[in-house]
């Protein structure tokens, strides 16, 4: 990761939190402060060439489509759904990881 991309997680964070600080519905506002914490994570996320970025990007790209159909396809999730999509295949490497990535601790 380059500082660039961890400036832009921790502007995606502080948007997120702007957000929360708008909506009345208490789900939203939990939805969006999960949101904010992914984005701070991902800013904080040790720096890592796997060489494989355009691949993890696609599988991303694919699960958060499959995430945006599940939800019945609303308008202006994108960016909730592509971060729940890179949690969620962060997750699956830490339980299984594989050559080229990192196990937690490392």
């Amino acid at each position: 990761m380059t500082p660039a991309d961890a400036e832009r997680y921790r502007r995606k964070a502080e948007e997120c939190r702007a957000n929360a600080r708008t909506v009345t519905d208490d789900a939203d506002r939990a939805a969006w402060l999960r949101l904010a914490e992914v984005w701070t994570e991902l800013a904080r996320s040790p720096n890592r060439d796997d060489g494989a970025s355009g691949n993890a990007e696609e599988e991303i790209k694919k699960r958060a489509y499959e995430i945006w159909e599940r939800h019945g396809r609303p308008k202006g999730k994108e960016d909730e759904f592509w971060q729940q999509a890179e949690q969620e295949l962060r997750n699956q490497d830490k339980s299984s990881p594989t050559p080229g990535t990192r196990a937690e601790g490392s």
